[in-house]
């Protein structure tokens, strides 16, 4: 009987799920794409219950498409900068603010440079709308209803974690993408937590992206036929993971990502934050951080640009007609803010 590994990647615009064999070929794949809803402009949600949903019904596809060999263990990579207002039995109070989410960018201007440069050094996340510390201080202010009622406050991964196995648990790197972690002790960061006007214990266990998970709820392994003793491990963000996973770990190199955004990142032994803030550093294992910098549009900009021309074709198809186009385009200038701005320089103003 062949083993295989399934990671599994929930993303902005899809969940995926894709199972190797130890040589790392590819023996199956499943995915499922994710609604993203706009109530207001600057607003951005997705649906929790949806998501976890769509998680359960590719890992579920995996799971017969492998039937006839051994799964020994499940990798989880998440996007970055979600949050879910959860009470206490793991419901879902509100839909989840997804890292472009832009409602908080008054409170950006607001807040004062010192408390900013402050909580940016300690935490390594600059004061940004992404930033579900930012979210949280417009929950606050705002007397949003389910932060109000909230046991917990939790990403999307979380949120799957503690309905499937009831833990509350977080990996180094999500923890620190929330801006409320400190990236020095890798404990939650007493300044940040009183301004976003949380309570240590409304927030989840800290563990290494090695994390091992077992003892799934019972009712959940039936309804996905879970394999007997497969391993979970928690793993990481996104970005980090994508660094790990193109092998850009050594010093000097970088990994470029594009999928609904896009970043470049390095992987760094120790912390580094820089002096204007314009950089990311997340903490991925005790000893080395992924720093780097977004941009809030990568694939999303070409989605906007084929939607508005009504492009009936693939998008190999559009991106062939492309091809015809002279260099410069006849001076066309495309301003890429489709999904908002995610720059972090203090001299910049990032559109929302």
């Amino acid at each position: 009987m062949q083993e295989v590994v399934i990671g599994l990647d929930i993303g902005t615009t899809s969940v995926k799920a894709i199972a190797f064999d130890l040589e790392g070929k590819v023996l199956a794949e499943s995915e499922q794409f994710i609604e993203t809803i706009y109530p207001e402009i600057a607003y951005v949600e997705q649906n929790p219950d949806q998501i976890e949903k769509s998680t359960k019904n590719v890992l579920a596809e995996i799971f017969s498409l492998t039937k006839k060999n051994r799964v020994i263990t499940i990798g989880i990579s998440c996007a970055m900068h979600s949050l879910i207002c959860v009470d206490e039995k793991g419901m879902a109070l509100s839909n989840m603010l997804i890292w472009s989410d832009g409602r908080s960018s008054e409170l950006v201007q607001r807040m004062d440079p010192a408390t900013k440069k402050r909580v940016y050094t300690k935490t390594g996340t600059p004061i940004h709308p992404m930033s579900p510390l930012l979210k949280l201080m417009w929950m606050k202010e705002t007397d949003y209803s389910p932060y109000k009622q909230a046991s917990y406050f939790m990403s999307m991964k979380e949120y799957i974690l503690f309905k499937w196995f009831g833990k509350r648990i977080t990996d180094y790197s999500m923890a620190s993408a929330t801006g409320l972690m400190n990236i020095q002790s890798l404990d939650w960061d007493e300044e940040a937590l009183k301004i976003a006007g949380v309570e240590r214990d409304q927030l989840s266990e800290i563990v290494p992206p090695t994390e091992i998970i077992s003892s799934i709820k019972e009712s959940i392994a039936q309804e996905l036929d879970w394999p007997i003793d497969v391993k979970l491990v928690i793993g990481a963000a996104d970005g980090q993971l994508a660094n790990l996973g193109n092998g850009a770990i050594k010093p000097g190199e970088v990994a470029i990502s594009v999928g609904t955004s896009g970043a470049i990142r390095q992987l760094i032994s120790g912390q580094h934050v820089n002096d204007n803030q314009e950089t990311f550093s997340y903490a991925f294992t005790e000893n080395t951080s992924i720093i780097g910098g977004p941009t809030n549009n990568g694939g999303i900009a070409l989605q906007w640009l084929k939607d508005m021309l009504e492009y009936k074709g693939t998008h190999e198809e559009f991106l062939k007609d492309a091809d015809n186009i002279g260099i410069g385009a006849d001076g066309l200038l495309f301003i890429p803010y489709i999904n908002g701005g995610a720059c972090t320089s203090l001299e910049s103003k990032c559109a929302w």
